[in-house]
């Protein structure tokens, strides 16, 4: 099969890696070790609304205190601060999420032991699709 491509920008990656999809797959593969994304991590989103940003704060500063903790005992695991989603307020209720990267090798025991410790009203999604959003 043919497949002509008609583009105005052919340095695009996208472009440059039809050419090589060996490098291509490496160059991502080095992306993703670098960032801390699968496969060399799972990523831990944990998230919820608030009726208010001050309950959102709270709850969010609250998560971070009691999960940090957990994480020190994993090397290279990451976790931020409680952080807005985007959007920040849907439907009157104030978004905050928790963004964990865990490394691969202990990512299954240390996601357990974080969700056995994270309050009911939170959800967790295992390698989401995206970080900071609410979809």
């Amino acid at each position: 099969s043919i497949i002509i491509l008609q583009t105005a920008h052919p340095e695009h990656a996208l472009f440059l890696s039809l050419a090589n999809p060996p490098a291509f797959y490496a160059a991502e593969l080095e992306q993703r070790r670098k960032f801390k994304y699968p496969p060399f991590y799972l990523v831990l989103k944990i998230f919820s609304t608030f009726p208010t940003k001050e309950a959102a704060d709270y709850a969010g500063a609250q998560l971070y205190s009691t999960i940090l903790p957990l994480t020190k005992t994993a090397k290279n695991t990451t976790i931020t601060q409680a952080l807005p989603m985007f959007p920040a307020v849907s439907n009157g209720r104030h978004a905050r999420v928790v963004v964990i990267k865990i490394p691969a090798a202990v990512g299954s025991e240390l996601s357990k032991q974080i969700l056995a410790k994270t309050p009911g009203e939170w959800k967790a999604d295992p390698n989401p699709r995206t970080l900071l959003g609410l979809i």
